[in-house]
């Protein structure tokens, strides 16, 4: 029988570049295509000689300490990975040299490079995985490493707010981080109650948010590290919330360069989507993608974690029977999940609804700008060939084209026909907020908004918000994304080279809501309202909770304001209107500079 510890089974030496050489492989004979691929796994497709090795094969207790043995040994970091693996432990050298002896062997170069050779492994896995496949990696076995957990808790961000355990993110040891490994190895760690916070809603109500403990934050950061890899490429590209190099001015851009002509929004907004959200559908979707079944127990912990509401503690609930906490790091990721299979649902609906549009040139433009016989224009046309006789009749007859295309012009005939049969639904996400453009009757757009709440409950048991389910026609504004968004179209008229004819716009009009934007800083303290006769005006005034700073931060302070403003309204295609707004915030600069320093007037 094979012994675990053996030394006649494998035999490694380390060289100077840090890549493990095998030399003694006399019992096992090893899949090479899967060693090269992912040494995890290599144990899975092993070979065995002997009636002894195949026995001991048979029992589940000896075949996973041969998994574990071969992917001890098998692990063989490259120079690459020492070199990251020596990078990063230079950052908590001084941490390391004042841990116990323990500590320093966990933490040690060769544990940190074979942490980053498992992790990169299991990147690839992902990576290259196909669309709508279920893969097995172990994911759980690595989130037992502490070194994976180090380098989870580094891509932290080290902020002041803490959860229920009270401990900063900057004041975790690395004991800390061993000890959480060791529950996860005994399948002993439980997630702690979120604390439960309250923030206001720019409509006056409270939105509920859940602070996790820091040690749950290293968890949930080491499972987002995989699992962002692991769902974002089946993700869809009308998907554009919580995702990497997405925002809300991708998803803005999408709908003003590829949304042409649009008759009628359609707008939909979940009601409460992290607060009821259905456990068993979240995991149904997780585990078609992934097996395992730890991380599955896992991630049922956290989701069934409670909260803790201090200001309030009759209403906290200590077990979650509903829902995520909006505001821990896998809520976003939760989110997309879910509402993946929702817009696959919806990219389905829409080509089974979408049809080619019939391009044909109108009977009425081809008379008015093609015959001249029996037209109005047959005496004119014969009339000029006999004043000008050494003319090419051609030449006349193409500037006469031209002369007839603008009549037509004058009178408003179209190009090409209308096609009552043509029809077009677009559709755009971000986080649960949805924006659908569809080209076609309004009572066909009411059939289209009924089926999609329904596809919404059936497939994701959540309902929508019916305060902010709206049809809106492209002339009236429509807000999205804190962005009004319309579709006159007649105001944005270009000439056609090749028709020679106006033709109307096909971009839709990206506004600022100024009025919105002034009552949002009048709450915050930059404006007041001023009365004049009857009229009321928002003024500005002083900012008293920065006189405290020098005038420099307050300099800074104002124009970092002003220059997130401008950058997130700079896809507007009104950007004027933001001269009045800027202009009052730089008045209150001045009188939060007078009043700092004593002055009676501020110029």
């Amino acid at each position: 029988m094979l012994r675990v510890g053996s030394s006649s089974c494998v035999r490694g030496i380390v060289n100077t570049n840090g890549n493990l050489r095998l030399n003694i492989l006399n019992m096992l004979n090893v899949n090479i295509g899967v060693l090269s691929r992912n040494f995890l796994h290599a144990g899975k497709n092993r070979m065995f000689s002997s009636r002894s090795a195949v026995a001991l094969a048979d029992k589940e207790n000896s075949a996973s300490k041969e998994l574990s043995l071969i992917s001890s040994v098998c692990e063989v970091p490259q120079a690459a990975h020492f070199k990251k693996a020596k990078s990063f432990l230079n950052n908590y050298k001084g941490r390391i040299d004042k841990s116990s002896n323990n500590v320093k062997q966990i933490f040690s170069l060769l544990n940190m490079a074979k942490a980053y050779y498992e992790f990169d492994s299991i990147l690839h896995e992902c990576n290259s995985l196909p669309y709508g496949k279920c893969i097995s990696l172990p994911i759980y076995q690595l989130l037992c490493n502490p070194c994976y957990l180090l380098i989870a808790y580094s891509s932290l961000k080290f902020g002041p707010s803490s959860g229920v355990d009270d401990v900063p993110v900057n004041n975790v040891t690395l004991a800390n981080i061993n000890s959480i490994a060791k529950r996860l190895v005994s399948h002993q760690y439980f997630p702690k109650p979120t604390k439960r916070l309250f923030i206001r809603k720019s409509n006056g109500k409270m939105r509920s948010l859940g602070i996790s403990s820091t040690q749950d934050k290293i968890v949930q950061q080491a499972i987002i590290l995989i699992f962002n890899h692991l769902f974002e490429p089946i993700f869809l590209n009308c998907s554009h919330g919580f995702r990497p190099k997405r925002g809300c001015h991708s998803a803005l851009k999408t709908i003003y360069f590829m949304w042409k002509r649009p008759k009628w929004f359609i707008k939909i907004d979940i009601s409460q989507c992290f607060d009821k959200m259905s456990h068993p559908i979240l995991l149904l979707y997780i585990n078609k993608r992934l097996n395992d079944y730890w991380l599955s127990i896992l991630i049922n912990r956290f989701l069934k974690a409670g909260f803790i509401h201090f200001e309030g503690l009759t209403d906290s609930q200590l077990v979650n029977k509903v829902g995520t906490p909006q505001g821990s790091i896998l809520s976003p990721l939760f989110c997309n999940i879910l509402l993946h299979e929702y817009d696959v649902e919806v990219r389905n609906f829409i080509y089974s609804i979408n049809t080619a549009r019939n391009k044909r040139v109108s009977a009425a433009y081809r008379k008015a700008t093609s015959r001249y016989v029996g037209s109005e224009w047959e005496q004119a046309i014969e009339s000029i060939f006999k004043l000008t006789p050494s003319v090419n009749k051609q030449e006349i007859r193409k500037h006469f084209k031209r002369i007839k295309v603008m009549n037509a012009r004058n009178n408003s005939i179209t190009y090409l026909d209308e096609d009552p049969n043509y029809r077009k639904l677009q559709y755009v996400r971000y986080a649960d907020d949805f924006l659908l453009s569809f080209i076609g009757p309004k009572s066909e757009a009411a059939h289209i908004l009924k089926i999609l709440v329904q596809y919404l409950w059936y497939i994701c048991k959540l309902e929508v918000n019916t305060d902010k389910v709206a049809i809106t026609h492209h002339k009236k504004w429509l807000m999205f994304l804190g962005y009004k968004i319309k579709g006159h179209y007649d105001l944005n008229v270009k000439w056609d080279k090749e028709r020679g004819q106006r033709k109307g716009g096909d971009s839709l009009k990206l506004g600022i809501p100024l009025e919105r934007l002034f009552n949002r800083f009048a709450e915050r303290g930059f404006f007041q309202k001023a009365r004049k006769g009857k009229a009321t005006k928002l003024v500005a005034q002083r900012q008293d909770k920065w006189l405290f700073m020098s005038s420099v931060d307050i300099v800074r302070r104002y124009n970092a304001v002003i220059r997130g403003i401008s950058n997130y309204y700079s896809l507007s295609t009104q950007q004027s209107v933001l001269y009045e707004l800027f202009y009052t915030l730089r008045r209150s600069c001045a009188l939060t500079l007078a009043h700092k320093h004593k002055k009676k007037y501020a110029k």
